[in-house]
């Protein structure tokens, strides 16, 4: 999330006001000390203009879930 804000040219501020959140948010989600739920990932992802299922997909394509899940 923090490089597709950087690679738009967008400051954690820029984000906040996008999310209509104070922008220490959104450097706490980018630092990984905030989780987002689901409805939250989708506004994020939307205000990046980033599809949500292409970072689902990462997400899990670069963890271990899938293989977790087939046990």
């Amino acid at each position: 999330m923090e490089n597709a804000r950087r690679e738009q040219g967008l400051t954690v501020r820029d984000v906040g006001i996008l999310l209509d959140e104070p922008f220490q948010i959104v450097t706490k989600i980018e630092t990984c000390q905030r989780k987002l739920n689901v409805y939250e990932f989708v506004q994020y992802c939307s205000a990046l203009k980033l599809n949500p299922k292409e970072g689902i997909d990462l997400l899990m394509y670069n963890s271990d879930f899938d293989t977790r899940l087939h046990k």
